[in-house]
């Protein structure tokens, strides 16, 4: 089998020039993380500067949201209420002229809730924090981060500083349910995908989040590679269909069209868990 190598220098050329997958055995070099990325004939697996594999996962299913009445409750567990903290998560709204709760944990103030607003980029934690506006378009994937120290915020999408060192009255101690897709009041909803979303107890680095997003598909976060060093500060990762011991309303196991039942916690299953009102699993991934 013959070997086909490229040279690619930037996370916008990966993703636009870089040929599909499905090119076997093409090898592309990323001068940007030093890293090789060998086709299998489906996606590219990725290796570091010292030739180590960096693993990747099967990303085939996606959480989607009718914005309506859909969301997954991981219940309510005081160990996602962290002082110090970090979330990500790959988001795809169907538009960008609503009010997409992605992700909450608040009540009466405290706690925090990360957003998209009419395609703007928000978290509320005591008052309205504004990243970025006019950051999200319909019908795209993007990898959203969050940050907390407990006293400042940064907010990244794919990868990239988009709003930081926000000082914010954040209180820890909000009693909700930690929501994906929804206001914990029970209001707005996520019109759109959800998918890959994790929580660590810690400030994950730039260069960490970086490395996240610069694989271009999602990444087990259960394991350290390359710049990503923070596993062992996860506290839950929802991979929205693809996690071990993830079903559909009938407890079977999850297909594209089928109304979500459990998202397993694949850090650790049986500690919030998430259970499905309404989303179904979708095949519209990254």
């Amino acid at each position: 089998m013959s070997i086909i190598s490229d040279i690619f220098s930037s996370a916008s050329a990966r993703n636009s020039a870089k040929p599909a997958g499905s090119n076997t055995g093409l090898v592309v070099f990323r001068s940007d993380t030093k890293a090789l990325e060998v086709s299998d004939g489906t996606n590219y697996q990725t290796y570091n500067s010292d030739g180590v594999f960096i693993p990747g996962v099967s990303n085939t299913l996606s959480g989607s949201f009718d914005g309506t009445d859909d969301f997954i409750d991981c219940g309510n567990n005081t160990a996602l209420n962290p002082s110090a903290w970090t979330i990500t998560q790959w988001i795809r709204l169907n538009t960008n002229s609503e009010y997409d709760v992605l992700t909450t944990r608040r009540s009466n103030g405290n706690g925090y809730q990360i957003y998209a607003q009419n395609g703007d980029f928000k978290y509320y934690g005591g008052n309205v924090r504004t990243f970025g506006t006019s950051v999200f378009a319909a019908n795209t994937w993007y990898n959203v981060t969050v940050t907390h120290s407990g006293s400042s915020l940064t907010g990244y999408v794919d990868g990239a500083i988009v709003g930081s060192a926000i000082t914010d009255t954040y209180v820890s101690g909000g009693t909700s349910n930690f929501y994906i897709g929804r206001h914990a009041a029970g209001t707005q909803y996520t019109n759109g995908y959800l998918d890959e979303i994790g929580m660590w107890n810690s400030v994950l680095t730039a260069d960490e989040i970086a490395s996240i997003y610069n694989r271009g598909v999602p990444i087990d976060l259960t394991t350290n590679a390359g710049d990503y060093t923070s596993a062992s500060d996860l506290l839950a990762f929802w991979r929205m269909g693809d996690g071990l011991g993830d079903t559909d309303s009938g407890g079977g196991s999850p297909a594209s069209g089928d109304t979500i039942g459990t998202v397993k916690n694949v850090k650790n299953p049986g500690t919030h868990d998430g259970s499905s009102s309404g989303a179904t699993y979708s095949d519209v991934v990254k």
